[in-house]
């Protein structure tokens, strides 16, 4: 509110705390969301697209990941009121389908999490340690060792 320019067209509120549902409808009735800013995964773009809303955000960490340039939003190269100005005129002329959008979004889902997680744990208990010149490469590879056979056996049963 205060950088903003006493010449700005106002058309932005400030709604302050908002409910989950609040925010998913808001979603629901914008034409994009905006996310200036970095985020280390990325969620804002995930909702948004979750509920149908394409996506202008700041290219780098998480958005990055979780936007699809050109399909489920626009990824800005810098941070400046042109480059985001450029990027809402391009989120505008997108032919975004919401079905799409929130196909993506499922990509993020904690359900699709937990199934790659419980994989990855599988995955990792079946491995065997890394051996350097006929020694575990590391000081605790021995009891990691251990508590991977402990493992199998109790599968095994």
């Amino acid at each position: 509110r205060r950088r903003a320019s006493p010449s700005a067209v106002v058309n932005v509120t400030f709604l302050g705390w908002q409910s989950g549902e609040d925010i998913r409808e808001l979603y629901r009735q914008s034409s994009a969301a905006l996310l200036p800013g970095v985020e280390d995964f990325g969620m804002v773009p995930v909702e948004a697209q979750a509920c149908g809303c394409p996506v202008a955000a700041l290219g780098q960490g998480g958005a990055a990941e979780t936007v699809v340039d050109g399909i489920t939003g626009v990824l800005v190269a810098d941070p400046s009121v042109e480059a985001f100005t450029d990027g809402l005129s391009r989120v505008r002329s997108l032919a975004v389908d919401d079905e799409t959008l929130r196909q993506h979004a499922m990509v993020f889902s904690r359900e699709r999490f937990t199934t790659g997680f419980q994989a990855a744990v599988v995955a990792a208990r079946s491995a065997r340690p890394i051996q350097a010149a006929g020694r575990e490469s590391s000081m605790f590879a021995g009891s990691r060792t251990q508590a991977l056979q402990r493992a199998d056996r109790e599968d095994e049963q």
